[in-house]
């Protein structure tokens, strides 16, 4: 029987047993932000597309429709911020500044400017790397968050990154990639697309993959989803462009990178995906290259997604818990039990503070496991990069005092 636990989590989905639905489908990549980009036909770009670097000023051609603009289309800023069309956002806006009966508003303070680095993030809008075809990680999961009823916080005052360090903010729940604005986002592992959504307020364009037996990731602040819901996807396929859409991007322009916040849920709930380092028992990292994530490899035979079980009473017991009406009315009239289900994941990951239940939903969760691949193609990206090895520009603060720190040299 689906119980009800003191702390809210993150829930799960559907039916007892839920069909995966759609077929895979081959979606080219396309541009960098305002910049020469590929030339390419449907023959060329099975999964994903390769960039063109010896023609100047070239464009893709047109090959298939996504949710937002044609493929064809070069990244241009309005659409890296996710600001189309402005009026849709304005509520997402004001929600995220000042709540609502539900949402309690964003937290943020002069310890807010520690997560700014100006120069690699201008760089890296200007359509340069941190680090030749590395992505810099930006930002990781929070191992000590402060609680969502508090309010989405920006902060720095209490934070732990898997090493034992403090490249975090207090609400931080996922793992930030930089990379320039148009940069291919792929899939870490075979799945099928639950949700692609714009929410402004909360990461900008997203699109959300379930990997079966519980584990789902989500892509944020995307510039361009290049897949529809009910998709199924391979690993390494290409499922959008990168930006920096939502709130946070448009307010931190430029001196906040455009990067990719990916989320990790294992059992619908938030993980970090990289294993903490002195921990005992030691963790299992969900990377497939241990915590030194990479592309998948070209070539890389991908295995059909598993099936994820879903407990549809402990569904129906979180939305009955849903303290917002419109809401709750929303989620009970879906007559799909997976769609129900999976857009009742969405809310509770999202918007935990609309609920006062939180019961386990999957059945039958795999346990952390490697699965997971970095989010980019591997013509594209060959790893990751930190902060202090980039050369990144920092800027660290305490209560009393900012420092600013200038790296001597790269390593």
């Amino acid at each position: 029987m689906a119980s009800c636990p003191p702390q809210p989590s993150a829930p799960a989905t559907g039916s007892s047993a839920p069909t995966l639905i759609g077929g895979a489908s081959s979606w080219p990549a396309t541009s960098r932000f305002e910049w020469p980009t590929l030339t390419c036909s449907s023959a060329e770009t099975p999964n994903r597309a390769s960039f063109c670097r010896s023609l100047p000023g070239c464009r893709i051609r047109a090959m298939s429709k996504s949710p937002t603009r044609p493929v064809g289309q070069p990244v241009t800023l309005l659409e890296s911020l996710g600001l189309r069309p402005l009026r849709e956002q304005l509520p997402q806006i004001r929600l995220a500044l000042l709540g609502d009966a539900y949402t309690p508003s964003s937290r943020f303070d002069h310890t807010s400017l520690g997560i700014l680095r100006p120069r690699v993030s201008v760089a890296l809008w200007a359509g340069r790397f941190a680090a030749p075809r590395r992505a810099l990680i930006y930002s990781l999961f929070n191992h000590r968050q402060t609680p969502p009823t508090e309010g989405w916080s920006v902060r720095r005052t209490q934070v732990l990154d898997y090493r034992g360090l403090d490249l975090t903010y207090d609400s931080h729940n996922g793992t930030d990639f930089a990379v320039p604005p148009g940069t291919p986002v792929t899939a870490t592992a075979p799945g099928l697309v639950f949700r692609v959504s714009n929410d402004f307020n909360r990461g900008g364009w997203k699109v959300c993959l379930d990997h079966g037996r519980g584990v789902f990731t989500t892509s944020n602040h995307l510039a361009r989803p290049l897949v529809r819901v009910g998709q199924t996807v391979d690993r390494g396929e290409v499922i959008a462009l990168s930006g920096y859409s939502g709130l946070d991007g448009l307010a931190l322009f430029p001196f906040s990178a455009p990067h990719v916040h990916f989320n990790t849920w294992v059992a619908g709930r938030a993980a970090d995906p990289f294993a903490r380092i002195g921990t005992e028992p030691s963790e299992t990292s969900m990377w497939r290259d241990h915590n030194d994530p990479r592309p998948t490899r070209a070539g890389t035979m991908s295995e059909p997604p598993a099936q994820t079980a879903f407990d549809a009473a402990a569904v129906n017991l979180a939305i009955a818990s849903c303290r917002d009406p419109v809401l709750r009315d929303r989620l009970a009239s879906l007559s799909d039990d997976q769609e129900r289900a999976y857009a009742t994941l969405f809310e509770q990951n999202y918007y935990p503070t609309r609920f006062t239940c939180w019961p386990t939903l999957v059945v039958d969760a795999m346990e952390r496991a490697p699965l997971l691949d970095l989010p980019f193609p591997d013509d594209v990206v060959d790893g990751v990069v930190y902060p202090e090895v980039s050369g990144a520009f920092m800027i660290s603060w305490t209560w009393t005092s900012a420092n600013i720190h200038f790296p001597s040299t790269r390593r």
